[in-house]
């Protein structure tokens, strides 16, 4: 009974360490694309972010009960806009 235990504990520990090595090779050729430039606390709970993604720059309205897009801009809109960090 406890060979047993101990075969189905090392089994998920097996698994749960291939999941975190899967998720880390995801990850590895994205850095860079998603970066927060500016981020300001309107009211508790709520803040407008600017996040650029790819050469576009999103202005998102950020709470308690999820995520609104406020504006988009792209090109020179943007880089004449929003000065970066």
């Amino acid at each position: 009974m406890a060979s047993a235990l101990a075969v189905v504990l090392g089994g998920l520990l097996i698994a749960l360490y291939l999941l975190k090595q899967m998720g880390k090779n995801f990850s590895k050729g994205k850095e860079g694309m998603i970066e927060v430039v500016a981020a300001k606390m309107i009211l508790p709970k709520k803040h407008i972010v600017i996040v650029k993604v790819g050469n576009k720059r999103l202005v998102v309205g950020a709470s308690e009960n999820g995520l609104n897009l406020l504006a988009s801009l792209e090109g020179e809109e943007c880089d004449s806009t929003v000065a970066p960090k």
